[in-house]
């Protein structure tokens, strides 16, 4: 199974601010997989965990940039997770923490886009996987 990890954002107010806020082109990271030979995109956005096909994906957000995650191990690992977690309900409190720069945690009741993908790599931020932003997962991987 390939997989990547995206790096997008969409041109609303929300998008805008959160680009501000991290000095970086994006806002947002999603979970990216070729499965049978389509490409389905697993994200967490304000109508939860979903799944979304990449084309219909592309039309509504711009894509920044694309990281293939080589450990077949690890890629798998993050399939299965991102599976298991549709369904669960954003975390509008833990982007209202972030902003305020306040403690926030709910463990994995809710999740923003990139705790989901953080927790799908099994990355061991420095901060509260809650609070843990986009930018902060593209250094966990070493860019884009």
């Amino acid at each position: 199974m390939e997989c990547w990890v995206g790096f997008s954002y969409h041109d609303n107010w929300l998008s805008n601010l959160m680009r501000q806020k991290m000095n970086k082109p994006y806002s947002h990271v999603f979970m990216l997989f070729e499965c049978n030979n389509q490409l389905l995109v697993l994200q967490a956005t304000r109508v939860g965990v979903a799944a979304l096909g990449y084309d219909a994906f592309k039309a509504k957000n711009k894509i920044i940039g694309l990281k293939k995650i080589t450990n077949l191990i690890q890629a798998d690992a993050a399939f299965d997770y991102c599976i298991k977690k549709l369904g669960t309900p954003y975390g509008f409190l833990a982007i209202i923490a972030i902003g305020l720069g306040i403690h926030y945690e709910d463990g994995e009741k809710t999740l923003i886009c990139s705790e989901y993908v953080s927790r799908a790599l099994g990355i061991d931020p420095e901060k509260l996987p809650d609070l843990i932003t986009p930018a902060d997962v593209e250094a966990a991987i070493g860019g884009f």
